[in-house]
């Protein structure tokens, strides 16, 4: 009786030991995983505290730009007859204003979207209804046309170009100064995807982008 008790009682201790050092070990995988856990928020709080230093910058860059050359729609306005005047060759030309959803919110870009409606349907240019949201976000203004467009909507896209080129001035890229405006063709893009392109033939897609 006495070696059975002897070993129950070792068997006791054993037990308890192992109980011990699992308890042991998984408060040090539970501190291990707070460190963790700790570290992760550390890193993710400095991701986003540098995200936001970068866009504050360039948010004052834009500013300062603004600051000096106005706000876009002012520098259209001030122009808006005589342009309207030049394009009213091209009347009953269909266009469409495009924004890419990031700047949606952005005051400066939809006052450019405004003045550039406005002047086109002073030229007697028609606007087709929907605004079309564009798969991605630019500097500046894009004006898109289809290769199978009439050479009447490609020279209508070329003068609105030369025009708000003139309007907008030049920008610094660098060292080196650069138009606002850019002009490209482009094949409608298939069912579902998200591309840039006129929704019809003969019409001018105008995507408005962030002041350069």
């Amino acid at each position: 009786m006495m070696v059975v008790a002897a070993l129950a009682a070792a068997g006791l201790v054993v037990t308890q030991a192992i109980a011990f050092k699992r308890a042991r070990q998984l408060s040090d995988a539970q501190t291990l995983l707070a460190s963790a856990k700790e570290r992760e928020s550390a890193e993710a709080i400095a991701g986003l505290n540098k995200e936001t230093a970068r866009l504050k910058n360039e948010n004052l860059k834009l500013a300062e730009r603004i600051a000096v050359t106005g706000h876009r729609n002012s520098q259209i306005f001030a122009v808006q007859s005589d342009m309207a005047s030049h394009l009213s060759v091209f009347a009953g030309q269909k266009f469409e204003l495009g924004i890419c959803s990031l700047l949606s919110l952005d005051m400066e870009v939809r006052e450019l979207y405004g003045a550039l409606g406005h002047t086109l349907e002073l030229a007697k240019w028609v606007r087709l209804p929907a605004e079309i949201e564009a798969g991605f976000c630019s500097a500046g203004v894009i004006i898109f046309v289809r290769p199978t467009a009439p050479e009447s909507t490609k020279r209508a896209a070329h003068k609105l170009t030369e025009l708000l080129d003139a309007a907008l001035g030049k920008v610094l890229l660098g060292n080196k100064e650069a138009g606002q405006v850019g002009m490209a063709e482009v094949q409608p893009p298939p069912p579902g995807a998200r591309s840039p392109a006129p929704s019809e033939n003969d019409a001018i897609l105008i995507v408005i982008g962030s002041h350069p």
